[in-house]
């Protein structure tokens, strides 16, 4: 009976969770609205787990902080200036990121590997990378000079697929169709990921449930995702976001790659890309003759600048107006209709800006000082489980800790000029990252742990 359930709780809970992310993927309302019933779920799953392993969860350094934000998002929706009507829906995709952090280290802990959730990293990567180069609409003024590259891309029209209404949103509804800067932030995440993925070599063993050719296998998925994702980001053109990217990359080599000569030959690429990317930017590629070229930065560039200036200012002011609450979870848009918020390019288009633009100051104004020095916490716990995998003795625990690393660096460079908030579609892949992290934190204090109790049985044999 318990091999029974067991069975129940391996193959449900993974498929529960992708369900979730599939269909919190839509906006709300209507559609994601219908579907936050799927957290109920979590009551026999986590029931079941207690049954069966004696745990609701394993014990990290980040639970109690997860646990205090969502006691303060519960504070802010009761007491913000500004709100929506349903604290599930606007809090489904945190608790949804949450949840898969709880899952990725309970598997960690059980199975004491991590080459399976390494493997669905390299395909939840490879799936990005491809949807954000098949479905971006590429905006033509940043990447005007790269247009040849754009129209040999191939173009996926998804919303054209007809069929009727399915059990499940319909694909055709997904908003696939990125604006390369919101891609972009996503692209940051994967991209120094799968980099070190496809270079990362185990140190010698081999985890208990784990074969060698798996991660061959990884490595191979990881480069063409690698590949893939690199050629969407550039042809975007989000300067934060490939800035990120170039800086991750640099430390990736520098950590995971030993010999010289394979060090100076990605050292040499990396000055390439800087090189080229230098080059896009101040628009040296422009035909010659150009009336409308420009050598420098573009008029474009400066007025995105600027803008972002306000952007940041509007973010600052609306955390020190409301310090305990900020103006509301995911009310920044609504925040800045108010006067004293308002944005002059905005105002100029009739549009809202979708968020502050810079990931920090954007907690802050969401949810005031103690949710501002809350995420910062998050982020330096994470830097510490990281380092404990970097420095444990597990084969795979310093490839992990070194991708994650990576991926994390890089979008925190885009997130200084850009943002893909946590109640984003795209947050999911924070929350997947934060998830690798504790999951090779426990396993590497698995590791840790054993080796201290086998040292003494070692001695006696001597």
């Amino acid at each position: 009976m318990k091999r029974l359930l067991t069975t129940l709780l391996v193959i449900s809970e993974p498929l529960l969770l992708l369900l979730m992310i599939y269909t919190f993927w839509f906006h709300s309302p209507p559609i994601r609205d219908e579907w936050v019933w799927l957290f109920w779920l979590a009551i026999p799953i986590f029931r079941l787990r207690m049954h069966i392993r004696s745990r609701l969860w394993v014990e990290t350094p980040l639970n109690n902080l997860l646990i205090a934000f969502i006691l303060l998002t519960a504070f802010n929706f009761a007491t913000a200036p500004f709100s929506r009507s349903d604290y599930l829906v606007l809090i489904s995709r945190p608790l949804l990121g949450m949840w898969l952090f709880v899952y990725f280290t309970d598997h960690a802990a059980t199975w004491k590997t991590m080459q399976w959730l390494a493997l669905a990293t390299v395909g939840m990567s490879l799936l990005v990378g491809v949807t954000s180069l098949t479905t971006t609409v590429w905006e033509t003024s940043k990447s005007a000079d790269l247009t040849f590259i754009i129209e040999a891309l191939p173009r996926f029209d998804w919303r054209a697929i007809d069929s009727p209404k399915p059990l499940f949103p319909p694909i055709q509804d997904m908003g696939l169709g990125f604006n390369p800067n919101e891609v972009a932030g996503a692209l940051a995440f994967v991209i120094p990921l799968m980099a070190a993925f496809a270079i990362g070599s185990p140190q010698s063993g081999s985890d208990k449930h784990g074969q060698n050719h798996i991660w061959l296998g990884i490595r191979v998925m990881a480069a063409i995702a690698f590949a893939v994702s690199m050629i969407s980001l550039i042809v975007g053109q989000s300067r934060f976001a490939i800035a990120g990217v170039i800086g991750a990359l640099s430390l990736v080599v520098f950590l995971l790659i030993s010999g010289r000569i394979w060090k100076f030959v990605a050292a040499a690429t990396i000055a390439i890309m800087v090189l080229f990317q230098a080059a896009i930017f101040f628009n040296l590629f422009a035909p010659v003759g150009d009336s409308n070229a420009t050598v420098g930065i573009s008029s474009r560039d400066q007025n995105t600048f600027s803008t972002r200036f306000e952007l940041w200012e509007s973010a600052t002011r609306m955390m020190l107006d409301y310090p305990l609450t900020g103006t509301g979870m995911s009310m920044f848009r609504t925040a800045t209709n108010q006067e004293a918020y308002r944005i002059d390019y905005y105002v100029q288009r009739g549009t809202t800006p979708p968020h502050a633009h810079n990931e920090w100051l954007q907690i802050g104004a969401d949810l005031g000082i103690p949710g501002f020095l809350m995420f910062v916490t998050m982020q330096l716990v994470i830097l510490w489980m990281l380092w404990k995998g970097w420095s444990s003795q597990h084969p795979y625990g310093r490839i992990i800790a070194v991708a994650v690393f990576g991926g994390l660096v890089a979008h925190s460079v885009y997130g200084v000029g850009d943002a893909i908030t946590l109640w984003d579609r795209f947050s999911f892949i924070l929350w997947w990252l934060v998830g690798l992290a504790g999951a090779q934190y426990v396993v590497a204090t698995q590791a840790n742990t054993q080796s201290s109790i086998d040292l003494p049985k070692a001695e006696e044999t001597k």
